[in-house]
């Protein structure tokens, strides 16, 4: 039994970290959305200033999607919380203790 006590306490000091994904996700969408507003109403005269803000929008909004992408695919893999699986250990332990 004292390995099983082991292994719960291990799994209750599991941290979860807060997934950053989407905070960057959004503020990369954000940068992205800006620099289109920039690329909408300014009068560009040269190109290379054009070239430069549709660079940004293209990077940013890359960025922001995939950012966005894998948040999304991390939560999956966490939604298995640790207290989850010690409740099942303790219901596994109740059945037997029972017989």
């Amino acid at each position: 039994m004292k390995d099983w006590e082991f292994i719960k306490n291990k799994i209750n000091e599991i941290k979860i970290e807060v997934n950053i994904f989407y905070s960057i996700g959004f503020l990369l969408l954000g940068a992205s959305f800006s620099s289109l507003i920039t690329i909408i109403t300014t009068n560009f005269k040269d190109d290379a200033s054009k070239y430069l803000s549709l660079t940004l929008f293209a990077v940013s909004l890359i960025g922001g999607l995939l950012s966005t992408f894998f948040a999304r695919d991390k939560q999956k893999q966490e939604n298995t919380k640790p207290k989850e699986i010690i409740s099942q250990m303790e219901l596994i332990e109740n059945k037997l203790e029972i017989k």
